[in-house]
């Protein structure tokens, strides 16, 4: 956790929950999620539970500040009838970046950030020792998570999963060029099939993500599209 406030920060208004709301839960790392390249170590670190009542891992979702404002939960047994994702602990999610408060001193330090879609990939990153990345929930970035880039980072580089089309990508590109203009925007798009339908670049460990990080580029404007 770090041990530093962000050196400017945005105002957000969610819903704060007591830690306390954490304690049915536990903190409690899980084989799924170790099978799926998430090391105990990082289970512990973002203090994932488990929902015995429900069978559902529980995820906390934290602002920049380091305030619970939620919890999404993954169902354990893929039942066809029940949501693999959930919110166990209602909140917005559009209004954060998952991964922020606990890797703030990494992107501080770098003044770079990487921006995933998914929780799992925050933390298959943070099991291979890449620090500086949040996620959006989704692959489309709203205006309050593109505000809490504003201060504190030079560079941002979207690495979302291979199912999302380069034009979908460079969209959001333009989004963030057009309200941070003073910021180096970069993308990823992998364009040599390295990896399969639907994964992210997290998912095959270390390796795998650096071979897909050569395929970074500057978006430069109408230059991309």
């Amino acid at each position: 956790i770090p041990t530093n406030k962000p050196i400017a920060r945005v105002d957000q208004n969610d819903i704060i929950y007591k830690d306390s709301e954490l304690d049915k839960y536990g903190i409690r790392g899980n084989i799924r999620f170790f099978e799926d390249n998430i090391s105990f170590e990082t289970q512990v670190k973002f203090h994932l539970g488990y929902d015995y009542q429900n069978h559902r891992i529980t995820i906390p979702w934290r602002n920049m500040e380091g305030d619970l404002i939620g919890i999404t939960s993954r169902n354990n047994n893929d039942l066809v009838d029940n949501y693999k994702y959930l919110a166990t602990l209602p909140f917005i999610k559009t209004n954060n970046l998952y991964g922020f408060y606990e890797n703030y001193n990494y992107i501080l330090s770098t003044k770079k950030v990487i921006i995933v879609e998914a929780e799992k990939s925050v933390l298959q990153a943070h099991s291979f020792g890449i620090r500086n990345i949040v996620a959006v929930g989704c692959h489309s970035l709203s205006n309050q998570q593109i505000e809490l880039l504003k201060y504190n980072v030079d560079k941002i580089t979207l690495m979302f999963d291979s199912d999302v089309e380069e034009d979908e990508v460079i969209e959001q590109c333009k989004k963030i060029k057009s309200k941070l203009a003073n910021k180096e925007i970069c993308y990823c798009v992998d364009r040599k099939n390295i990896l399969k339908e639907k994964e992210s670049p997290t998912d095959r460990g270390k390796d795998v993500f650096l071979k897909i990080c050569k395929q970074i580029k500057e978006y430069k404007g109408d230059y991309d599209e």
